[in-house]
C-alpha cells in the first residue's frame, strides 16, 4: 500500500513523516523487529530522507523505535510492561484533561472525553 503525501497539505513533512510511521507500527502494518529504511519509507512517503531520519529519531524518543548506529532503524517490540505503561499514562492523562476541561468550563472538550 503506496501512500503519498502532497507537499501543499497543511503541517511539516516531518510531522506527516512521523503520523504516518507511527501509524503503520500501532495498526500492525509493520512487525517489531522489521528495519525501517530511510530512502525506502521516504519513497513510500513521496519525499526527501531528511524528515523521515528526523521522524525516526523522534519515534525512538516515543519508545516505537530503536535505531541501531550504523545499522538502522527498527520497529521495536512491545512488552506487557510497556502496555501497562502506556495505559496508566493515558489513564492519568485523560483524568486531569477531564478535570482541567470542568473546571475551566469546556464542555466541548469534556464532550469529546
Amino acid at each position: 500500500m503506496k501512500q503519498r503525501v502532497r507537499g501543499n497539505e497543511t503541517g511539516s513533512r516531518r510531522d506527516r513523516a512521523y503520523q504516518s510511521i507511527s501509524g503503520w507500527i500501532i495498526r500492525g502494518e509493520m512487525a517489531p523487529g522489521e528495519s525501517l529504511t530511510e530512502s525506502e519509507v521516504a519513497n513510500r512517503l513521496n519525499m526527501s530522507r531528511t524528515p523521515v531520519r528526523e521522524a525516526l529519531h523522534r519515534l525512538e524518543q516515543d519508545g516505537l523505535v530503536e535505531i541501531k548506529p550504523r545499522v538502522g532503524a527498527f520497529v521495536r517490540s512491545i512488552t506487557m510492561k510497556d502496555l501497562q505503561e502506556i495505559f496508566e499514562v493515558r489513564e492519568a492523562a485523560e483524568g486531569m484533561l477531564s478535570r482541567l476541561s470542568a473546571l475551566r468550563g469546556d464542555m466541548d472538550a469534556l464532550s469529546e472525553l
